[in-house]
C-alpha cells in the first residue's frame, strides 16, 4: 500500500506511476478511486522533495517525519509564528509546491466525483496547515463518513482537536477505542494536554482500561498536593457517574485513586465496597487486609487474609501476610504487658 511504505520509492518509480494514473483518468476521468490514487503518488512526490530539502539544510529527517498525519500534528502544535516560518520554508521550494497543488487538485476531483468517502476528506485536512484549508467545517463530516472504521474515526478526532473541536475530537475518539483500542496511547497522550481529568475519565476512558484514570493522577507532582486533590476528586465523580462500569470495578477505581496520596481510611472503606459487590476476587480481599492493616486495624485485616485464603489454593501471599500481621499483634500484646507491669512495679505514693 502506497500510504504505508516504509521508505521513499525511487523517483522513476513515483514519475512511472504518476504517468500510467494520467493514462488511466485519460479513459476513466470521472473515477474517485484513480484521482485518490494519483494524489497519493503526488503526496510521495512531495515528501520526498521535503527529505531533498532537509538533507540540502543539514538538517536530515526520516521518512516516517514526513508524513501527512505527522506533519499535520507537529504543525498545528508549534507556535503560531514558528508555523508559518515553517509553512513558508515549505513552499518556497518549487517541487513542494508544485507536487501539493496537484495533490489537492486531485483530492477534490475525488471528492467531487464521491463525497461520501471519508478519507479523502482526512487526506486533504492533513495537507491543511501548509495548504491553508479550514477544517473545521469537515469535523463533522468527516464523523458521519467513518461509520466503524477505529482508524478513520481516530485520524477524525485528530483533526477535530488541533481544529479547536474538542467535543467533536472526543466523540470521534470515544467511537474509535469502543471499536478497537490500538490508538489509545497518542489519544490520552493528547487529551492530558486539553482535557479536563474528569472529562477524559467519563467520556474517553475504555472500561476495561481504567488504569489509564489512575495515569492521569501519577503525572502530576507529589508536592502539587491540591491539584491532586481536586484531580482525584474529578476521577472520582467521573467514575461515579459511568454506567458501562459494574459496581466492583468503579469501587477498585476509587481505591485506587485514593491509595495514590496515602488515604488509607478511604481506600479501605473503598475496597471493602469492592469485597461485598464481588467477594469471590481473592485480589479484592487481599487489598482490603493490606489497606486495613495500614489503617491499624491489624486483626481486621488478619480476618479478611484468612478469607481470601480460603477461597483459593495459592495462598503464599495471603501467608506472609498473615504472619506479619500477628507478628504486629504480638508486638502490640507485649507492648501493653510491659507498660502493665511497669505501672504494678510502680505505685503511686500517697500524699
Amino acid at each position: 500500500r502506497t500510504d504505508q511504505l516504509d521508505a521513499p520509492p525511487p523517483a522513476a518509480q513515483i514519475d512511472d506511476a504518476i504517468a500510467r494514473l494520467d493514462q488511466t483518468l485519460q479513459r476513466r476521468w470521472t473515477s474517485s478511486r484513480v484521482f485518490s490514487r494519483r494524489s497519493t503518488w503526488q503526496t510521495i512526490k512531495l515528501r520526498s522533495a521535503m527529505l531533498d530539502l532537509a538533507k540540502q539544510a543539514g538538517e536530515p529527517i526520516a521518512w516516517e517525519a514526513t508524513s501527512p498525519q505527522r506533519l499535520f500534528a507537529v504543525l498545528n502544535s508549534v507556535a503560531p509564528r514558528e508555523k508559518e516560518e515553517l509553512v513558508q520554508r515549505l513552499l518556497n521550494e518549487p517541487a513542494i509546491a508544485d507536487s501539493l497543488v496537484r495533490s489537492l487538485t486531485d483530492l477534490r476531483s475525488a471528492i467531487a466525483a464521491e463525497p461520501c468517502i471519508a478519507q479523502h476528506h482526512i487526506k486533504a485536512a492533513f495537507l491543511s496547515p501548509i495548504s491553508g484549508m479550514r477544517c473545521d467545517t469537515i469535523v463533522d463530516s468527516i464523523g458521519k463518513l467513518s461509520c466503524n472504521s477505529h482508524r478513520l474515526l481516530y485520524n477524525g478526532g485528530l483533526i477535530a482537536y488541533f481544529s479547536g473541536r474538542p467535543d467533536a475530537a472526543i466523540q470521534q475518539w470515544s467511537r474509535s477505542l469502543a471499536i478497537n483500542q490500538q490508538h489509545i496511547e497518542p489519544i490520552f497522550d493528547l487529551c492530558v494536554r486539553r482535557f479536563a481529568a474528569g472529562v477524559i475519565a467519563k467520556q474517553l476512558v475504555p472500561a476495561n482500561r481504567m488504569n489509564m484514570a489512575l495515569r492521569i493522577l501519577r503525572s502530576i507532582p507529589a508536592d502539587q498536593t491540591s491539584k491532586r486533590a481536586s484531580t482525584a476528586a474529578e476521577l472520582i465523580a467521573a467514575i461515579e457517574s459511568r454506567s458501562d462500569l459494574d459496581s466492583a470495578q468503579a469501587w477498585v477505581c476509587i481505591a485506587r485513586i485514593h491509595q495514590q496520596d496515602d488515604q488509607n481510611t478511604l481506600a479501605a472503606k473503598a475496597w471493602r465496597r469492592a469485597v461485598a459487590a464481588n467477594g469471590r476476587n481473592r485480589q479484592y480481599r487481599y487489598e482490603l487486609a493490606v489497606s486495613l492493616r495500614r489503617c491499624g486495624q491489624i486483626e481486621a485485616a488478619v480476618d479478611q487474609a484468612l478469607l481470601g485464603a480460603a477461597i483459593g489454593h495459592d495462598n503464599e501471599r495471603f501467608e506472609k501476610l498473615i504472619a506479619s500481621c500477628r507478628s504486629e499483634l504480638a508486638r502490640q500484646s507485649q507492648r501493653v504487658r510491659t507498660v502493665s507491669r511497669t505501672q504494678v512495679s510502680s505505685p503511686k505514693v500517697p500524699r
